[in-house]
């Protein structure tokens, strides 16, 4: 059924002008990635940006077709670009491919706008800056403030949540927010669901420690690196 979706960026290409290298922004799109390759005779590249947790939420009687599918389509790439050295061993290892054939440029940001304080916020804050989602761990961090409350050493401590939320996440959200009512910590506690980049920096730029204790070891996680730039600690497993 997509054949003629891919005619269609074929021809596009050769009404436009061929490139010299062309890069996917994800190596699920090897698919196409192999037919322009051999179609305009130019190099092909795959972004590795953490397919293997997508791949591996399928069905079982699907996940093993997947990987085997898509390990065919970008052996016949000219090879993959990962965000950390660690992701794109572990990738050519799921995917059967030769090391040498994945190269490895880490992940940036800019740094316009990030202004480290000086001094340490004055009410002692924990915080968390991703999608609002059980992989990323928020409630194992909620979890694990509610017991930092219930020990009595922190009566001022903060926990401050924000992130990217899809319809599909507003359950788990919710769940977060009742365990925090529950507890008596509405108000020590905030959940912020989709902030601007404005709103980001000035919600980094008050922590006091930064945490996002993912399930699953992540390609790169950008928001340690914005945390960072914040001049924020960073605690994670």
């Amino acid at each position: 059924p997509l054949v003629k979706e891919v005619r269609k960026v074929l021809d596009w290409f050769k009404n436009q002008g061929s490139p010299d290298v062309l890069f996917l922004s994800t190596v699920m799109l090897a698919g196409i990635g192999k037919v322009l390759k051999r179609e305009l005779g130019i190099p092909v590249f795959g972004f590795l940006q953490g397919e293997d947790s997508f791949l591996d939420s399928l069905l079982p009687e699907y996940r093993k077709e997947a990987w085997k599918l898509l390990s065919v389509d970008v052996a016949q790439l000219d090879g993959c670009i990962a965000p950390s050295r660690y992701f794109g061993d572990f990738m050519s290892d799921r995917l059967g491919l030769e090391r040498e054939k994945v190269r490895h440029h880490p992940n940036g940001i800019t740094l316009a706008g990030f202004q480290p304080d000086q001094e340490p916020p004055p009410i002692p804050t924990i915080g968390y800056l991703a999608r609002l989602c059980p992989l990323k761990g928020l409630d194992i961090l909620v979890d694990a403030f509610l017991l930092l409350k219930e020990g009595g050493k922190f009566p001022e401590l903060r926990l401050e949540v924000a992130g990217g939320m899809t319809a599909e996440d507003e359950p788990f959200v919710d769940e977060q927010r009742r365990k925090l009512r529950q507890a008596g910590l509405s108000d020590f506690s905030s959940i912020k669901p989709n902030i601007d980049r404005k709103e980001k920096l000035n919600f980094l730029r008050n922590l006091s420690v930064f945490s996002v204790p993912a399930r699953y070891p992540e390609a790169f996680g950008l928001y340690v690196v914005e945390a960072l730039a914040a001049g924020v600690p960073v605690v994670l497993p």
